[in-house]
Parts: C-alpha cells; sequence; structure tokens
C-alpha cells in the first residue's frame, strides 16, 4: 500500500463506494419487492383454499345443505341464504320483464342505428361551432360585452356605457376578423390567429374549406353583423352543441339500459356467485374467530375439514410474517444504506472543496480506509439471510403439523422457531409463554392432521424445503 493518497484517489475511491453501495440498495429493493409479490400470492392462495372449502362444505345448494353448515358452523345467517338468493333472482327476473317492455328495448337496434347515424352526421359541423365559441369566450373585450348585457335583445345601456361598449366592440371584431380556418385534404380544421399563419396563403371569407389551406372566418360591416354572427354562433352553436350532447346522453342510457337488461338475465349465475362469495366470508370470520370451538363440533371430526381450517389459519400469518419483515428489516437497511451513501457524498463534496482552495495534498491511508471501503461481504451476507427466511415462509406446506388448540405460534413451526423479536406477534407471545418449544405442541403425529399433510401437498408449486 502506498504510503500516502492522492485527493483524487480519495475521491475516485469514495465514488466507487458510492456506487457499490447503489447496487447494493437495488438488490435490497429487489427483494423487499420480492417479499411483497410472495405476499400476495400467499394472499390469492388463501382465496383460492377458502373456494375450495366452500365447494367441500356446499356441493349444492340447497335450503337442507345450508341449514346443516349453518348449525355445524355456528353462523345462523348461513342458513338463510338460499332464500337470499332466490328472492334477488325473482326481483330480477320482475325486472328484466319490466324493462324488457320498453319501447327503446323492444326496437333496440334500428333506434340505435338510427341515434348514432344521427350524432355522427351531427358532430364534425357542431363540433366545429363549438371551437368558434371558444375563440370568442377567449376574448376578453367578449367576456366584457357579455357582462354588460350587449348581447341581449333588451340592451339599453347610458350614453357613457354605450361608448364603452362600442369601444370593446370594435376591438372584439378587429381580433375575429385575424381569425382564420386553417384546412387539410379532409376538412379538417383549426382556428388561428392571422399573425401565425406567417408565409401561408390566406384567402377571402367565401373560399371553400375543402379546397383553400386558410380561410377567414369573419368580416363585419358594423356592430349589427357582429351581432347577428353572435347569435348564429354563440346562441344558435351553444344550442346544437347541448342537444348533440343530450342525444349522446340518451344513446349512453340506452346502452346502459341493455347492459342491465343483460345483467338480470344472468342473475341466476350471479346470485349463486354472489352467494358463495358470503357463505366463504362467513367461513374465514369463523375461522379467524372460532376455529378451536369448530373442531369440537361434528366438522371436527372430518379430516379433510380440519386440514382446510388449519391451512386457512396458517396462510394469513405467512402473509403477514413477510409483510412486517419487509417493513422491520429490509426498508431499515435501505435506509441505512442511504445514510452511509450520502455521508459518503458530503465527504466527497467537502475534499473537493478543500483541493479547490488547496488545504489538502495529500492523505494518509489508514486514516481513509473507512471513508473509502464498503463491506460488501457483510451486506451480501445479511441480504442473503434475508432472502433464505423469505423462502423459508414461502415455501412452508406442513400445515398439518400446526394445531387449532391452545396459543400456537405459527412462526416458530414455520421457521424452526427463527429469530423474531422484532415481529410485534412473535416478540408478544414469547413474552407471555416463556420457555414455550413448538415441537411440543406439535400435531404432526396425530391421524387426522396426517390428512392435512397429504392435502397441503396437492398444490405444492415448488421443491425448496427449507424446514
Amino acid at each position: 500500500m502506498p504510503s500516502y493518497v492522492s485527493p483524487r484517489d480519495y475521491i475516485r475511491q469514495m465514488e466507487e463506494k458510492c456506487r457499490e453501495i447503489e447496487k447494493e440498495k437495488e438488490r435490497l429493493k429487489a427483494e423487499h419487492q420480492s417479499y411483497l409479490d410472495d405476499a400476495q400470492a400467499i394472499d390469492q392462495k388463501y382465496e383460492q383454499t377458502l373456494q375450495e372449502m366452500g365447494a367441500y362444505l356446499l356441493p349444492e345448494v340447497t335450503e337442507e345443505a345450508l341449514q346443516k353448515l349453518s348449525q355445524q358452523l355456528g353462523d345462523p345467517q348461513i342458513a338463510l341464504l338460499k332464500a337470499k338468493m332466490d328472492k334477488a333472482i325473482a326481483n330480477s327476473a320482475k325486472q328484466a320483464e319490466e324493462l324488457e317492455q320498453h319501447p327503446e328495448i323492444r326496437r333496440y337496434n334500428l333506434v340505435h342505428s338510427e341515434l348514432q347515424s344521427e350524432i355522427d352526421l351531427l358532430e364534425p359541423s357542431t363540433q366545429r361551432e363549438f371551437e368558434k365559441i371558444k375563440f370568442w369566450q377567449q376574448s376578453e373585450h367578449y367576456q366584457y360585452l357579455a357582462d354588460a348585457g350587449y348581447f341581449k335583445p333588451n340592451y339599453r345601456p347610458s350614453l357613457w356605457q354605450r361608448f364603452k361598449n362600442w369601444k370593446h366592440a370594435s376591438y372584439l371584431m378587429e381580433e375575429l376578423e385575424r381569425s382564420v380556418v386553417s384546412c387539410d385534404q379532409d376538412g379538417h380544421f383549426q382556428l388561428k390567429n392571422v399573425y401565425d399563419v406567417d408565409g401561408e396563403m390566406l384567402y377571402p371569407r367565401d373560399g371553400s374549406p375543402s379546397r383553400w389551406k386558410l380561410v377567414q372566418l369573419y368580416h363585419f360591416k358594423d356592430a349589427k353583423e357582429l351581432k347577428a354572427e353572435h347569435q348564429r354562433t354563440c346562441i344558435d352553436g351553444m344550442e346544437a352543441w347541448e342537444t348533440l350532447h343530450e342525444m349522446k346522453n340518451h344513446l349512453q342510457q340506452m346502452e346502459q339500459r341493455k347492459k342491465k337488461l343483460e345483467a338480470l338475465r344472468n342473475a341466476p349465475e350471479t346470485e349463486l356467485s354472489n352467494l358463495y362469495v358470503e357463505l366463504h366470508e362467513r367461513i374465514a370470520a369463523q375461522v379467524e374467530h372460532n376455529g378451536e370451538m369448530l373442531l369440537q363440533g361434528t366438522l371436527g371430526r372430518d379430516k379433510f375439514f380440519v386440514a382446510y381450517l388449519k391451512k386457512l389459519s396458517a396462510l394469513p400469518k405467512q402473509s403477514s410474517y413477510l409483510r412486517e419483515l419487509a417493513a422491520r428489516r429490509i426498508a431499515p437497511a435501505i435506509s441505512d444504506l442511504s445514510e452511509i451513501q450520502e455521508k459518503t457524498r458530503e465527504k466527497i463534496v467537502r475534499t473537493e472543496s478543500k483541493v479547490a482552495r488547496g488545504k489538502i495534498s495529500r492523505l494518509e491511508p489508514h486514516k481513509i480506509q473507512k471513508d473509502v471501503t464498503f463491506d460488501q461481504a457483510k451486506w451480501s451476507k445479511k441480504r442473503g439471510s434475508i432472502t433464505h427466511l423469505r423462502q423459508t415462509i414461502v415455501t412452508f406446506e406442513h400445515y398439518d403439523r400446526g394445531s387449532l388448540v391452545g396459543d400456537f405460534l405459527w412462526w416458530d413451526l414455520m421457521t424452526r422457531a427463527a429469530r423474531g423479536d422484532d415481529l410485534m406477534e412473535v416478540r408478544d407471545f414469547h413474552k407471555n409463554h416463556p420457555g414455550w418449544d413448538y415441537r411440543n405442541h406439535s400435531s404432526h403425529h396425530d391421524a387426522i392432521d396426517m390428512a392435512a399433510s397429504d392435502l397441503a401437498y396437492r398444490d405444492r408449486d415448488s421443491d425448496a424445503d427449507f424446514s
């Protein structure tokens, strides 16, 4: 190692350190996203398992089956789901019958086609008139005259007001006469100011927009012509615009009415789906709050029900562990690296300032070692352990080894009691259960739970086993 380091080399080494830190931050950010993506995938797995359990418990929707399931799960509302579904289907059928009698539904294709054709015919010209209206409204002179009531039929100003209005009307006519229509070969146009089209040929007002590129839009002899043009453009044009929008709204209402009718006709399938959605929600609530009680009932002797029950209890834990780990371990690690990076950049700026002022010419290596060194091996090891923990949680599928009787910590079973005191649930559990060992509470030797193991392996999507 040289006895001295030049400031240039010192700065270069610190810049390289910043680049290495940035790369490690990107790796950790990718790992953080992997945690969140895996948590979302487990959420989807939970929903899928809930649907499978619902289909298993209720293979056929009958009042007798719902009544029995209601008693087994201890939820009286489940028994009412069939009647609720039938009532909704009957109401939908009645609404569909009424809607089918609507004249526009009975002749939907014809009425819709005629209305759409009329809109297509009117829209181009109406759009052009609306562009003219906007051209008028952007003038401060027009706004003044409109506020003064200049264009109203009962306009009766004082002598002084008449003079002021005459002045603004003159300016407005001058502005409008500078407006031209720029047309292309297809007849599309854009309003422009004549001063913005230097070098382009200007044609008189009676030129054909389909033939000429630029057409003068207005030419006024006096204020009467200005008022007459205002009536054609701003009053009649706005009425045409509003009429067009009314037609569009009418067309939209027709289409919505048609979609509603189609939805009503599909009510039996929709309401059956809604029944299962509500059933799944009620099963989830029972699993969350009354899992141990359900084991003591008749369903507790159903090995497949117990398997589903344990899986539904564990999956939300897997998801929450991943999200909390991402927030408590990876996000702080990224912040720590950002802080180191920022301090290094500040030292670079200070060193450059000192060099510019001639305050520093060489540095001793042992004094700058910490400034230029980034312990990549330490951070790689830390990131590797974080990745391994994620894979351990994600690939866990031995739900049969968990227990729903008494207090049980899924974290210890999933991770083989890995360090987890930075997670609230793990910290509180160990505080309230000192000396607790998941191996003494695991039920994987139970014959019923072996069925859960078989079920867990049905949807195994990875051969990795970190247990």
